[in-house]
């Protein structure tokens, strides 16, 4: 037989005892309970936080904007509901501190947390019951964004307020009309408080005024 044709040869295999075939099977059978224990174990139950692992997560790497704090009124252990204050430093709200509260739903990461402001304010993008319109609280959710996402977009809703998607359609008219004597509104309205057309908006101090 030519030499490249011997060493094309499947090699033979070897003849296997009774004892080495009996210690073989044992290992297969023992190596598939564990398997199918592990499975049963590991199987998720039924809960109202089924993504509480992705959240912790979350909680862990948090990496909020220097001027965003958050506490847990209900206590450390019920953390799917929590305060986020937030002290703005640009922009014509500056000076203000705002409330939010942050109710993380059970489908979080999938579903993006509710969130109200419970500091009264007047802008464009929040209503006198503290509903936020911010894009990606609604359809631009995604599940790779979070808490600390959400944090840096209220912060640029105060820095730059859209009046092109409002809640207070009243004050997205008087920022587009006169936008200098807005602002000396919103000013005046955050560190004195003031009457806007009938409606009191208290000094933002970060304090529940809804």
């Amino acid at each position: 037989m030519p030499r490249l044709q011997q060493l094309a040869r499947p090699l033979s295999k070897p003849q296997e005892n009774s004892v080495s075939r009996k210690v073989r099977e044992n290992k297969i059978v023992h190596f598939t309970e564990r398997f199918l224990f592990s499975r049963r174990s590991t199987k998720p139950k039924r809960s109202h936080t089924p993504h509480l692992p992705f959240y912790n997560t979350d909680l862990s790497e948090l990496d909020l904007p220097s001027n965003a704090s958050i506490k847990f009124p209900d206590g450390a252990d019920k953390i799917m509901n929590f305060k986020m204050t937030l002290k703005i430093i640009d922009g014509m709200y500056k000076g203000g501190s705002f409330l939010f509260s942050f109710s993380v739903p059970a489908a979080y990461p999938h579903e993006p947390p509710k969130v109200k402001c419970l500091t009264k304010v007047y802008h464009p993008n929040i209503d006198l019951q503290g509903n936020v319109c911010l894009n990606i609280l609604r359809e631009d959710w995604k599940p790779v964004l979070t808490i600390s996402s959400i944090a840096m977009g209220l912060d640029f809703l105060f820095v730059a307020p859209n009046p092109d998607d409002p809640l207070n359609k009243e004050a997205a008219a008087a920022m587009e009309s006169n936008r200098a004597q807005f602002e000396r509104i919103v000013s005046q309205s955050i560190n004195r408080g003031c009457s806007i057309s009938g409606e009191y908006f208290p000094p933002a101090k970060g304090d529940t005024t809804v």
